[in-house]
């Protein structure tokens, strides 16, 4: 009979996005040394069936795209077989971490990006956090709270690449100001009443207003 061991690692989205290929092997080999020390899992080897208990280290190269729930298979490298049978398989169930920013919903990543009233109204470029550095991308005059920008190719791949890559999603949120200094609300209160501060939907824009109605 074929035995299993069951070991649950976590990786982080960052190893989720490389993978072991690229440089992450001592994050699994950590992973699985931290395990066999609180755990001392060992091939169970029967003295009277003339087999020996011995501990083993196991390199195991975690493919780019994994995700929580998935599972690896090694091979014979479970549990020994007495009589000279066929080693049990060791199987490896992967946990992710969640990213303190950055939301993942199957291969696609989502960002909302915080910004002022000066920068949705005029425009401007911000730093976006994604798995392999930071990207900038551009505010156009006139965002709209809410607004989505799709950077495409910048999310996470498929398992061996079957299905390309995902997209990161950013989302701008508008941050409205509760208090403000005397000058500041003169200044508001000088523009309240500015043509150009009414409200004056485009198509483009009540086509947006309305999509958002729907989530409601």
């Amino acid at each position: 009979m074929r035995l299993k061991w069951l070991l649950t690692i976590m990786f982080c989205l960052s190893f989720a996005a490389n993978g072991a290929a690229q440089g992450k092997q001592n994050d699994a080999m950590r992973a699985i040394k931290e395990y066999f020390s609180n755990y001392t899992p060992e091939r169970f080897r029967l003295k009277n069936c003339g087999l020996e208990r011995k501990r083993e280290t196991i390199k195991v190269k975690i493919p780019a795209g994994v995700e929580a729930g998935m599972q690896l298979t090694l091979h014979g490298e479970g549990h020994a077989a007495k009589n000279n049978g066929v080693n049990g398989d060791l199987l490896v169930v992967i946990e992710e971490q969640e990213h303190p920013n950055l939301k993942r919903e199957g291969n696609n990543l989502f960002y909302t990006k915080i910004i002022s009233v000066p920068e949705a109204i005029l425009g401007g470029e911000v730093e976006i956090p994604g798995i392999d550095g930071t990207y900038k991308i551009k505010v156009e005059p006139g965002t709209q709270s809410g607004s989505v920008v799709k950077l495409k190719g910048r999310g996470l791949p498929t398992v061996n690449g079957y299905c390309g890559t995902g997209d990161l999603y950013v989302k701008f949120a508008v941050w409205i100001p509760k208090k403000l200094s005397k000058e500041d609300k003169a200044i508001i209160e000088s523009l309240k009443n500015k043509d150009s501060f009414k409200p004056n939907p485009t198509k483009e824009d009540k086509s947006f207003f309305d999509r958002l109605k729907d989530l409601f």
